[in-house]
């Protein structure tokens, strides 16, 4: 059918045909400018050739396809966008160094100038100056002996602290209140021992030792008597003054039944492993009164 219907055969095979490269040839073949030759090379050569993946924006006779391009990076791996942004941010920090050096030296230079000010007016008033340091001694003074006795009440420890405590333990222990009576009193007459409050080492590392103390006293109530052994260590932390930590607190019941049964002592507080110590030494005093009874 000639080479127009030539060119309608090659177009339907579309061996390989772009659709720039078929409008150029119906441009070409409408024109009369199409040979048959040509014709029929055409689809063949764009088959050995086949368009590129990649299209690049081209002014040709077809319509203009316009294909975004990657944005370009420089050495170090940015984009202009990201170099932009980083230089504004270096804008902003330097901006922000010189803006806090300035106000830190106006500052500085105010605080010098009404320093040397208060300097001055203190020189040419000698008796603003007595009043002034008269009230700064005394103020110092006493926030510094305030401090000292505090730091003395929170490392040491009264005897008389714990023997409060220790009664206020006894008087609140249901065993001691049923074998003693509701109303417990104190006798007079206490016997104690201060021990540490010093440094001591300790693994090769100096620890202080806070204060400890070891008492017995006698109790009464409705039923019996009561000797009462304690052992108080001064707590250190948190900082409470008054604050103690008994290691052995206990009531040996004055009753012969208990006595002879060995079941007399009421541990109230603290291990009763602890207060073995305490407890011999009671046994020494008794002994020795005992003995020297016995003697007579």
């Amino acid at each position: 059918g000639g080479w127009r219907g030539r060119l309608k055969f090659e177009e339907s095979e579309e061996v390989g045909c772009t659709p720039a490269v078929m409008s150029l040839v119906r441009r070409f073949a409408s024109r009369g400018r199409l040979y048959r030759p040509c014709c029929a090379l055409v689809p063949r050569a764009v088959a050995r050739a086949p368009a590129p993946m990649v299209y690049v924006r081209s002014r040709t006779f077809c319509s203009r396809t316009e294909v975004p391009k990657s944005a370009p990076v420089n050495d170090e791996g940015l984009t202009s966008q990201e170099v932009q942004d980083k230089s504004f941010m270096l804008k902003v920090n330097g901006t922000a160094v010189l803006a806090g050096t300035a106000v830190m030296g106006w500052v500085s230079w105010r605080l010098t100038a009404k320093i040397l000010q208060l300097i001055g007016v203190l020189y040419s008033s000698p008796h603003l100056a007595a009043y002034v340091g008269f009230w700064t001694g005394c103020s110092t003074s006493a926030v510094v002996g305030a401090a000292a006795f505090c730091a003395y009440r929170l490392t040491h420890i009264r005897p008389e602290n714990v023997h409060k405590q220790a009664l206020a333990k006894l008087r609140s222990h249901p065993d001691v209140v049923k074998h003693i009576g509701n109303t417990i009193m104190p006798a007079k007459l206490k016997a104690y021992e201060i021990k540490d409050g010093k440094l001591i080492m300790r693994d090769g590392k100096p620890l202080w030792a806070p204060h400890k103390v070891e008492m017995m006293f006698v109790v009464q109530g409705e039923h019996c008597k009561g000797l009462v052994c304690a052992d108080a260590v001064k707590v250190m932390w948190p900082p409470v003054p008054g604050a103690l930590s008994f290691n052995f607190l206990a009531v040996d019941i004055m009753d012969r039944k208990r006595i002879s049964d060995d079941t007399e002592t009421i541990v109230v507080d603290g291990d009763a492993s602890q207060g073995s110590q305490v407890r011999d030494n009671i046994k020494q005093f008794l002994d020795m009164k005992v003995d020297f009874l016995q003697q007579k």
